[in-house]
């Protein structure tokens, strides 16, 4: 899947996010604060190491005579193999950074769980930023993935180990997400003023914090189109009113 040009991310209105848009900085934050249980926090189902993996690693630690002496071999180096994938789960999730972005920026749902009923607002980003060039889109399923223990313990390979946490329930696609990652949670990452694209305002933001928001734009270099929105009559979705241009 493409990166689209633009990727847009909800918010509350608050000091944070405020700050955050007058520094032009996304945070990236813990994925132990994420509200799905499963989010960052899959333990991947993981397939039987094959006969021929055994042997290889019995191999290489020059204790082929084991196979004979211990039948549970196989068992036991995938039960190292889910161990390692726990592992390299648990440092992500206490370690490392996630911020998230959607397509759309006219979602009803979005508005009201990510946009404080609304009340928030959705920054449109363009992803020629740096900031955006290796954000991954999230994957929905219907089930857990399934790794295998050669690719863990023979391949070394744990590619897989990390797409889970670009994957999701089914229940969750209408988010249409993608995420940027960072080794650190908590850390601020700057923007250039130029890829912020336009921002929304939520049809129940209040008129002291649309001009809050208005004040912080003001600092951008060029002058960032700033809109009101309202739901649509004829749909399921929300619509926007220009009422400052850019330049």
């Amino acid at each position: 899947m493409s990166l689209p040009s633009n990727l847009y991310k909800y918010e509350r209105v608050s000091l944070q996010s405020l700050v955050n848009l007058l520094a032009r900085v996304v945070y990236f934050g813990s994925p132990k604060n994420f509200n799905d249980p499963y989010d960052c926090a899959i333990s991947a189902i993981v397939q039987e190491l094959s006969e021929a993996g055994v042997s290889r690693l019995l191999a290489e630690a020059n204790a082929v005579h084991l196979k004979a002496i211990e039948p549970n071999m196989r068992s036991m180096f995938t039960d190292s193999a889910k161990a390692t994938l726990d592992e390299i789960t648990e440092h992500f999730k206490q370690n490392s950074g996630v911020s998230c972005f959607t397509e759309t920026n006219d979602n009803l749902l979005m508005w009201s769980h990510y946009a404080d009923r609304g009340t928030g607002m959705c920054l449109e980003f363009s992803t020629s930023d740096e900031l955006f060039r290796k954000a991954k889109p999230v994957v929905y399923s219907d089930s857990i993935p399934a790794i295998s223990a050669d690719e863990l313990l023979i391949d070394k390979n744990y590619s897989k180990a990390t797409e889970l946490y670009c994957t999701k329930s089914k229940d969750w696609s209408y988010e249409r997400e993608w995420r940027a990652f960072h080794k650190t949670a908590g850390t601020k990452f700057g923007y250039a003023a130029s890829s912020l694209t336009a921002v929304f305002l939520g049809p129940r933001i209040t008129n002291e914090m649309a001009n809050l928001v208005a004040t912080m734009l003001k600092d951008y270099e060029s002058p960032v189109p700033l809109y009101t929105s309202q739901p649509s009559t004829t749909q399921f979705k929300m619509e926007f009113t220009l009422v400052k241009r850019g330049s």
